[in-house]
């Protein structure tokens, strides 16, 4: 029998109800959810009674000093402090994206973290999608790699989530250019454009993109440079240089569409590959791929379709961190690599300001190994 942990879940909000505390329900036998936290002591404490924990916190300090094994850190803005804290209890850490807000920080917790950055666990729940780690096999099949291309149209959450158990406050749509809830100043002194810029930098880049920053990196290898970025209150778009190709993203805001669409290809010299996910809020939204190849004759081209599994990627991702917690592996998605997605947002942002290429900071992907899509890491 697996080792069940205790664990605690500090922010109890939309991620969280909708994902976090239902999957760590469903799984007795790995979690013992302790305790839940939360600003809103009294959100808290609903959380706690509808998913069985058995503490309620309002300081995450508080929650912290219970005896635990491991933490899933669901909060919104910057997570370096509460990275410290947990991983200097020596607990095992699941935070959600992004790390950190800009690559300062993340430098300077790497090391204080002295270490104990191994048992930590970054959110990038399409990572372990089944769909996703297809995609992967599928790059070396229809390679050698020619481009990579991400697109997301994000539509109102509202459509997703008035039917689901969460608190209705969490129900409401916010729009991309949403004044953001902390002084985030230093993030327009980051990227050198406007308090406007600044907050869509956050909100956009930093909140959502950063996913498909993340997933174009797993298949591409390290970003150099942005060559191209524009941010506006629609979305985002960018050509990003990758070690083993060139990605094209595209992040558009529809709040009239009626279905969310993610869809992340990758373009080889034998054919490609196409993974599209649906909402993250759905309670299992597992991806779906489809790989075309074939050769000159257009008789013998073929086209395959697999998933989606039954399963969804947040349930995948935490058995996935009980390895992780547990020692028994590495993170599929690990703190080194979220550092290298904060040092290719800032790029992003720059770019977007400027107008013109720049280059990734290599001091935050130097150390970086990821994966090659094969198994192996580069």
């Amino acid at each position: 029998m697996p080792e069940r942990l205790r664990v605690g879940v500090i922010g109890c909000g939309l991620v969280a109800q909708t994902q976090h505390l239902p999957n760590l329900a469903a799984l007795p036998e790995l979690f013992e959810l302790s305790a839940v936290c939360d600003l809103d002591l009294s959100r808290a404490k609903r959380c706690a009674e509808r998913f069985g924990a058995g503490r309620a916190h309002r300081d995450a300090a508080d929650l912290l000093g219970d005896e635990l094994d491991a933490v899933v850190i669901a909060t919104s803005g910057d997570h370096a402090r509460l990275v410290a804290d947990a991983a200097g209890r020596g607990l095992g850490v699941l935070v959600e994206k992004p790390l950190c807000l800009d690559v300062a920080t993340g430098t300077a917790l790497r090391a204080q973290l002295a270490g104990a950055e191994q048992r930590i666990m970054v959110g990038y729940m399409r990572r372990h999608d089944g769909a996703f780690r297809g995609l992967e096999q599928a790059t070396v099949e229809v390679g050698p790699l020619r481009a990579v291309r991400a697109r997301t149209a994000e539509t109102a959450a509202s459509a997703y989530l008035r039917d689901l158990p969460i608190d209705e406050d969490l129900k409401a749509d916010e729009e991309p250019s949403r004044a953001a809830g902390e002084d985030y100043s230093f993030l327009q002194e980051r990227t050198g454009g406007s308090a406007l810029s600044a907050r869509l930098y956050k909100n956009i880049v930093l909140d959502s993109l950063v996913h498909e920053l993340n997933m174009v990196q797993a298949l591409a290898g390290p970003a150099s440079s942005v060559a191209f970025a524009e941010l506006s209150e629609t979305g985002a778009s960018a050509q990003v240089r990758c070690e083993r190709a060139t990605a094209q993203l595209s992040w558009v805001a529809t709040p009239g569409a009626g279905r969310y669409v993610q869809e992340v290809q990758v373009l080889g010299a034998a054919g490609s590959a196409l993974v599209r996910f649906d909402s993250p809020y759905l309670p299992a939204s597992a991806g779906l791929l489809t790989v075309e190849g074939g050769g000159p004759d257009l008789a013998a081209t073929w086209q395959r379709t697999t998933g989606p599994a039954p399963l969804g990627p947040f349930r995948l991702e935490l058995v996935d961190f009980h390895a992780v917690a547990t020692g028994e592996r590495r993170p599929k998605t690990t703190f080194d690599e979220a550092l290298s997605d904060i040092a290719l947002c800032e790029a992003l942002g720059q770019a977007a300001v400027r107008g013109e290429e720049v280059q990734v900071q290599r001091a935050a992907v130097e150390a970086v190994g990821r994966p090659t899509g094969d198994g192996s890491t580069t």
